[in-house]
């Protein structure tokens, strides 16, 4: 079996075990679609990493809304170190912070085929996606970068920008709702001019105020 998709069924924590453990008879998988299911961080992730580490053909792992945070993700990146053939990683909406950004940074060293990362609708904030994008100044095979809804100010979506735009084969950076400055956002159309630059009609200067004052911020 090389593809398997079984997203948006709600499947819970001992369910996503079950078939995760099941899916670990074959070693051939080179897509896996398992998101919207309620895998969690504890036993759902550590049997789905046990069948990862046999997967060496694996081509596209989408984990989006499996309720992993940290130390799901922890299970999950360590598990992919031999997956060399990865080029689609979609870890979104995930409950991961700074902390969890660290493990998929460790991950994205060991992929030198990766062309899509997505990590959207996650708490990393300025310094978790500062890390991850560092990471990616040595990924030369990247395409795109989806960094939605992450919790970053203006300083650090630049920052993002100037990464992707050193990388010869980067197409396109989706950084949509996030707090920027009208200033900001128009440095960073320059920065990434045309189709390089998502839709960025969701940020907003109330949200950059509110991340560097502490005041109340309410999407």
């Amino acid at each position: 079996m090389e593809d398997f998709k079984l997203s948006s069924t709600r499947v819970f924590e001992d369910g996503c075990a079950m078939i995760a453990g099941a899916l670990g008879a074959s070693s051939s998988l080179r897509r896996l679609d398992l998101s919207d299911n309620s895998m969690g961080p504890e036993k759902g992730a550590r049997t789905l990493a046990q069948t990862l580490s046999k997967q060496s053909q694996l081509d596209t792992l989408i984990l989006h809304d499996c309720a992993l945070e940290d130390e799901g993700i922890e299970h999950i990146t360590n598990a992919l170190g031999n997956a060399k053939a990865l080029r689609v990683l979609d870890l979104a909406s995930n409950d991961v912070t700074s902390d969890g950004a660290e493990h998929i940074v460790s991950l994205i060293e060991k992929l030198p085929a990766l062309e899509t990362l997505i990590v959207s609708e996650n708490d990393i904030g300025n310094d978790g996606i500062k890390t991850i994008a560092f990471s990616l100044l040595a990924c030369k095979t990247l395409k795109r970068l989806e960094l939605n809804f992450v919790e970053i100010t203006t300083s650090t979506a630049l920052f993002v920008a100037k990464v992707v735009k050193t990388l010869p084969s980067f197409e396109q950076l989706q950084i949509n709702g996030n707090a920027g400055t009208e200033k900001g956002l128009a440095t960073l159309s320059e920065l990434l001019p045309g189709d390089l630059l998502g839709d960025m009609e969701d940020n907003d200067e109330e949200g950059v105020r509110a991340l560097l004052y502490g005041l109340p911020y309410i999407v």
